[in-house]
């Protein structure tokens, strides 16, 4: 249940039990909490995508090494997907969402796909340039349910890999094994880009 405690000009809304979940100033948002859970009993893809290992797994699962060790029956694309909205989170879905996280990869472009709540929605197959040696922080803003393909199923989906055609000289994913993606920091909030979004401390 929701308390609302106001101190002069800043008003923080709490939640019994729970750690900060929004904090406005005058009235206006200035952060609000990640409602992202880098879920680390997620089943790795398997199947159509191929499979992934993860090599190195921080404590809080923030962090994670991901290794492409099998091709999957698609000749053209190679993800790995996460489901981590914790399972009491609810989704304003007249609200726009905030993605964001920090990723690097063997391979110098990685697509995301991005659903709040169904199939269809603003964000996806978005290619984004990386490198291997340090991270590229990644950020969508305005995601939104777009009332398409509605499904609980795809309530807070995030899609990450490679696609063959993205590569000059690459024919099927057996070019992918073996390559690696890093990704930390993944975030999902109601609103805005937040200091959550740009804070690794702030979880």
């Amino acid at each position: 249940m929701p308390i609302l405690a106001v101190s002069g000009e800043y008003k923080f809304l709490r939640y019994v039990g729970q750690d900060v979940d929004a904090v406005y100033i005058k009235g206006v948002k200035a952060y609000g909490k990640n409602l992202w859970r880098f879920s680390g009993t997620t089943p790795l893809s398997t199947g159509l995508y191929g499979a992934w290992s993860e090599q190195v797994v921080s404590i809080n699962n923030q962090s994670q090494k991901l290794i492409y060790s099998a091709k999957g029956t698609s000749g053209s694309t190679a993800l790995k997907q996460w489901t981590g909205l914790a399972p009491s989170q609810t989704l304003d879905l007249s609200e726009k969402y905030t993605f964001s996280c920090k990723i690097k990869s063997s391979l110098p472009f990685v697509r995301f796909y991005v659903y709040i709540f169904g199939a269809t929605n603003p964000i996806a197959a978005i290619k984004v340039a990386v490198n291997n040696t340090s991270f590229t922080d990644v950020v969508f803003e305005s995601v939104q349910s777009t009332g398409a393909n509605e499904n609980a199923s795809y309530t807070g989906v995030i899609f990450v890999g490679w696609l063959v055609s993205d590569f000059a000289g690459i024919s099927s994913t057996d070019s992918f094994v073996g390559n690696t993606i890093e990704i930390k920091e993944i975030k999902l909030e109601q609103g805005p880009l937040s200091p959550y979004s740009i804070n690794s401390t702030l979880l």
